[in-house]
Formats: C-alpha cells, sequence, structure tokens
C-alpha cells in the first residue's frame, strides 16, 4: 500500500510575545512514527510571525497493513516549558 498521509502542526509561544527576548530564531521539530525519531525539521516564523511546520508524503502503512501513529515533539528550548497536544507545540 502507497498510501500516503501529512503531519501539520503549529508552534506557540505563551511568553508575553517574547518580552525577555529569550525566543531563539529556530526551533526543532521532531516527527515520531510509532514512537521513534523517524526525522527532524528546523522551523522559524514566517512573515507574519507564525510558526507551522509540516512534514509531507509520509508513508500511511507499514508493510503488514498496520496504520503508522505519528506525533511530534521539540528539542527543548532552553528557558522554556514545552507542552504537546496533538500537532500544536506549545512554550511558556
Amino acid at each position: 500500500n502507497t498510501e500516503t498521509t501529512e503531519v501539520s502542526g503549529k508552534k506557540v509561544w505563551e511568553d508575553y510575545d517574547n518580552k525577555f527576548n529569550t525566543r531563539p530564531e529556530s526551533i526543532t521539530v521532531q516527527l515520531l512514527q510509532n514512537g521513534t525519531e523517524l526525522k527532524a525539521e528546523a522551523v522559524k516564523a514566517d512573515k507574519e510571525g507564525n510558526w507551522n511546520f509540516s512534514f509531507k508524503d509520509l508513508p500511511k502503512y507499514d508493510e503488514q497493513g498496520n496504520e503508522y501513529t505519528y506525533t511530534v515533539s521539540e528539542v527543548k528550548v532552553n528557558g522554556y516549558e514545552t507542552k504537546v497536544e496533538g500537532t500544536t507545540i506549545t512554550n511558556t
């Protein structure tokens, strides 16, 4: 089965609009397939200040026809606590 899927999400900063100027230029979002890191991607803010990410053309099923479970994580950002809900990563 060659069916593919996509995992998209966003990064939310709850840091009083970067009041303390501690927000990094970029973050690293990790894509996990059944709990194992499959790939990582550097994510930066777009022109509007949105931090969005997308992993495309991912295999939906393994060789036995079982659907993969994809989740996201983030490499720790110093000075922030990270919370992941679905594909939204929030740092406070």
